[in-house]
C-alpha cells in the first residue's frame, strides 16, 4: 500500500444499501469531501465515492461497488486509506502529516541530538521516538516541548530540559 495515507477505521454497516461509517483519524471532516476515492485494507482496487455525509462525528460514506449491507458487514474493523499526494493536495499551508516527522533531525537551540525514528500514537498525545543510533528515546509532541518544525529543511526543535534527551 506504498504512498497511501490511512484516514479512519470502518466501524459498522449504515443503512441496506452498502453504505458504512468511518471513524475518523482526524476530524476535519472538510478534506474528506476533497478525497475521489479510498482504499480499503486488503483490495488491491480503490473505489470511486459515490456519497459521502457527516453523522455525530463520524463520516458515512457510500463507494461504487459496495452495494449490499452484506458486503458492509464484511468491512467492519478494516482500515480505509486515501492517496498520499490527494490528501496532502487538501493540507492547509500549516498541516502536516504524521509521516513526514519521520527521519527529521531533532535539535534543541543549534545542535543536533538525534533523528525522529518514529511517531507513536499515545491516547493523550503523539509520541516521538528519537534515536541517536545508540539509544532511543520518547518525547511526548506538545507545543510545551515542540518549539518548531520545519520540514522543509528537516528539522524540529524541541526545548532543553533536564533528562528529557538522556544522551546529552
Amino acid at each position: 500500500m506504498n504512498n497511501l495515507v490511512e484516514i479512519g477505521k470502518i466501524i459498522a454497516p449504515f443503512g441496506l444499501k452498502g453504505e458504512f461509517k468511518i471513524v475518523p483519524k482526524t476530524y476535519d471532516f472538510d478534506q474528506y469531501f476533497n478525497f475521489t476515492e479510498l482504499t480499503i485494507f486488503g483490495y488491491e482496487e480503490s473505489f470511486e465515492i459515490k456519497d459521502i455525509r457527516v453523522i455525530k462525528n463520524q463520516i458515512c460514506l457510500k463507494l461504487n461497488g459496495i452495494d449490499s449491507i452484506a458486503q458492509a458487514e464484511k468491512l467492519v474493523g478494516l482500515p480505509i486509506y486515501a492517496n498520499e499526494d490527494e490528501f496532502k493536495d487538501n493540507l492547509e499551508e500549516d498541516e502536516f502529516l504524521v509521516s513526514d516527522l519521520v527521519g527529521l533531525d531533532v535539535f534543541i537551540e543549534d545542535s543536533q541530538v538525534g533523528t525522529v525514528k518514529d511517531v507513536l500514537n499515545g491516547p493523550a498525545q503523539d509520541v516521538l521516538v528519537i534515536t541517536n543510533k545508540i539509544e532511543e528515546t520518547m518525547v511526548p509532541f506538545v507545543r510545551q516541548i515542540v518549539k518548531s518544525l520545519d520540514i522543509k529543511n528537516n528539522r524540529i526543535y524541541i526545548s532543553k530540559i533536564e533528562g528529557l534527551i538522556p544522551w546529552i
